[in-house]
């Protein structure tokens, strides 16, 4: 019940993003993985984390194959009721800006025992790549036109782009 994931960093194609499961167990059972759904776009190496409770981090290992995290560790009875905390390290943002959800499934070998569906999670632009801007006329008080050059550091459609220039 309650499924959240949390990013350490909401900017789009962000590297090193931490990512954060937490949820409580419906049912009591044996467990020994839990699949945990990302973005589409999103890479990395994962690592494993801070993992509550100690049954469930110690041996624990973490894979990541298309838009599924799976977080395996040695089968272990946890209760209804039990708070669990996945932290899993080393990804990389998807390059798309939006809003994402994740779901959730604790599991029994391949059977699903608990599922759920968390809040979405806001991943949002970043900051311009090699932002630059030129004239074609420095004397004041003269008709000039301004050259504006910049990569954007997501995935997004653009419905206007705001800039600043010089007074006078």
């Amino acid at each position: 019940t309650s499924p959240t994931w949390s990013t350490s960093t909401a900017v789009a194609n962000s590297t090193g993003a931490n990512y954060t499961y937490t949820f409580t167990t419906n049912s009591t059972s044996t467990l020994n993985t839990v699949t945990m759904t990302v973005p589409s776009g999103t890479t990395g190496t994962p690592t494993v984390g801070t993992v509550t409770p100690g049954n469930v981090s110690t041996g624990g290992a973490v894979s990541l194959s298309g838009t599924t995290l799976t977080y395996t560790f040695p089968s272990a009875t946890i209760a209804a009721g039990t708070a669990l905390s996945i932290q899993l390290n080393g990804l990389q943002n998807t390059a798309i800006v939006g809003t994402y959800s994740s779901s959730i499934a604790t599991k029994n070998g391949a059977t699903s025992i608990d599922t759920g569906t968390t809040p979405s999670v806001a991943i949002t632009g970043g900051t311009l790549v090699g932002p630059t801007w030129a004239t074609s006329n420095t004397t004041d008080n003269v008709v000039a036109n301004y050259t504006y050059v910049f990569t954007t550091n997501s995935t997004s459609t653009l419905s206007s782009v705001t800039m600043s220039v010089p007074t006078g």
